[in-house]
């Protein structure tokens, strides 16, 4: 069943939706497709009674008209089912941004890592310096208070 069909419409009847749920043919055991028959009826009383649709006739297989509630109801599902499925579509392109940002920190991590294995002689002349500068200068301090 075409929902654009329904809102065209405005009106169906309860075997419509069992085909269009089950395709005109029973899937497993004719029990399951009972109780669940039964259950499509307690949804479309629940329906009926929220004010969302009304029955129109008491035969076998009764129309049932959307009413304005109803429809402002399956409009609101709607987009709340198609903002749901671009919140899934952000939140997975947001998770493959992660995990490639992660792998650029691995890289970037690795590489200051051979960087400053490769600097290691130039960091030895620079400790070497700079401590012999500071005994100077403890020397001199000594020299000075002793």
């Amino acid at each position: 069943m075409n929902n654009d069909n329904v809102l065209r419409k405005g009106s169906f009847t309860k075997s419509e939706l069992s085909n269009a749920l089950f395709g005109n043919h029973y899937v497993g055991e004719y029990s399951v497709y009972q109780k669940v028959s039964k259950s499509l009826g307690w949804i479309l009383d629940a329906c009926i009674e929220d004010g969302e649709m009304r029955k129109v006739g008491s035969q076998d297989d009764p129309l049932y008209e959307i009413k304005g509630k109803g429809i402002h109801y399956f409009t609101l599902t709607k987009e709340h089912l198609k903002n749901e499925e671009a919140n899934k579509i952000i939140q997975q392109q947001q998770i493959s941004i992660q995990k490639k940002m992660v792998w650029l920190t691995v890289f970037l991590v690795i590489g200051t890592f051979l960087s400053a294995i490769d600097k290691t002689e130039q960091i030895k002349t620079f400790m070497a310096g700079l401590i012999s500068r500071l005994n100077s200068l403890i020397e001199i301090a000594v020299k000075i208070f002793t």
